[in-house]
């Protein structure tokens, strides 16, 4: 089987963050993702080579030396807000968790079947409203969720197939927390798509959706277009790489954005020539500023974080133990791969940027099911508070587990679902200072 790496982004307050995942089939069966975070083949198809073993601890190129600042360090402490919420029960047919934070609550979505259910949990009380479909699976078939607050109401970016638009590459929605939805979902990127890569990467740039969407059934093109939700209406979409790109390849998987100040970083994956991760950045209306560059060559990849002017990589090394990489927006290695103080063993590490602090979220444990656990990290990898205990028991199953966060002026939450016999959709938070 061959596997594809997925992702998942956030954006909270302002602040991008993105966790890249591989996979190759979804909970309860059929194509999409899957969230294993272990060990992938080894990269052929003639990626560049960094400067140094893979499997040495060592750091490379400090800072200093390149004029550019690591993420910020942080002094703080948290602790976890009273026990996980369970916002749906069934464990079958669950997938693409996405969070947002509104100013008064969480909003959370996913898939059950073929259809999106959405919940918010207040800040206060830490009630939550009733679950309610905001896309019926039997008119509109969705995946690859990706929720975001405008400042007036949520925006969903997804994959859709509806009748008018039979494979649309990348779709928006907006909706309030109450029961209005307004007309949509609202085609972004063109028919002519398919469902079997990741084809939808969205960043919020403050007043736009900024949207990437594979295009072709082929996953030939990969195009960008800019959602205005104050209008409703979508932008033609500027094809940023084709076929006959730089990368000289032509199957592409685009995997995430997020929105850094005046710029989008986005990565992309080539699926034809052997595991190749890639970065490139582009303006507000969707024009690329630069060409891709390959982040180093990786054996094992497991998550990814966009960090300001940085991109993190995860991987779970011997013994079990996760290992933490660094690169430039340029593809310049700043460390290699240096094992992180986490107990061992870890099933698998995800990655998010708060956008002042990096965090890590795990899976970890000697017996299953595995717990969930969460720590702000250092720009090295070392633990800057916590770990913190999510919930215990959360998934027997690795590959059945997948993870969305958001950032918030009272700390982070996340949102998880697995699809074993632990399972449903769960939401828990911090409380940090």
């Amino acid at each position: 089987m061959t596997c594809a790496w997925y992702v998942h982004i956030i954006l909270g307050l302002g602040a991008a963050g993105v966790v890249l995942w591989p996979g190759c089939a979804r909970p309860g069966g059929g194509g999409g993702k899957d969230t294993v975070g272990a060990d992938l083949a080894g990269t052929e198809g003639g990626l560049p080579e960094v400067s140094a073993g893979e499997g040495e601890a060592a750091d490379v190129a400090p800072d200093e030396e390149e004029g550019e600042e690591a993420p910020g360090t942080w002094t703080g402490s948290c602790i976890v807000q009273g026990s996980p919420v369970r916002l749906f029960e069934p464990k079958k047919l669950v997938d693409f968790p996405s969070v947002a934070f509104s100013g008064s609550g969480f909003g959370v979505v996913w898939v059950h079947g073929a259809s999106v259910f959405f919940r918010e949990i207040g800040v206060g009380t830490g009630g939550a409203t009733e679950a309610r479909m905001i896309l019926d699976g039997a008119k509109t078939i969705s995946a690859e969720l990706q929720l975001f607050w405008t400042g007036k109401k949520y925006l969903l970016a997804a994959q859709t197939k509806t009748a008018a638009h039979r494979n649309c590459c990348a779709s928006a929605l907006l909706f309030d927390g109450g029961s209005a939805v307004e007309d949509g979902p609202v085609c972004v990127i063109n028919d002519n798509c398919s469902f079997s890569f990741p084809d939808v990467a969205a960043a919020w740039t403050g007043s736009s959706l900024l949207v990437l969407g594979v295009q072709g059934y082929e996953a030939m093109a990969v195009e960008a277009a800019v959602f205005d939700p104050e209008t409703s209406r979508a932008a033609a979409p500027d094809m940023v790489m084709s076929r006959t790109s730089e990368l000289g390849t032509e199957i592409y998987s685009v995997l995430g954005s997020a929105w850094a100040g005046e710029r989008a970083v986005a990565v992309v994956k080539r699926e034809d020539v052997g595991p190749g991760l890639f970065a490139m950045t582009l303006d507000g209306q969707g024009k690329r500023l630069s060409k891709p560059v390959a982040i180093g060559r990786h054996a094992g990849f497991g998550g990814a974080a966009i960090a300001g002017e940085s991109i993190f990589l995860t991987r779970v090394g011997p013994g079990g133990g996760a290992e933490l990489a660094r690169y430039s927006l340029d593809g310049k290695l700043l460390q290699q791969y240096k094992k992180m103080p986490l107990a061992a063993p870890v099933s698998r590490v995800d990655l998010f940027w708060d956008g002042k602090v990096l965090w890590a979220l795990w899976l970890g444990g000697k017996k299953k099911p595995l717990d969930l656990l969460i720590a702000p990290l250092s720009a090295a990898g070392e633990l800057l508070d916590g770990p913190h205990l999510l919930s215990k028991g959360v998934a027997r199953d690795p590959s059945s587990f997948r993870a969305a966060f958001t950032s918030s002026p009272f700390g982070p939450a996340v949102a998880w679902l697995t699809a074993d016999r632990t399972g449903g959709v769960w939401f828990s938070r911090l409380l940090c200072e």
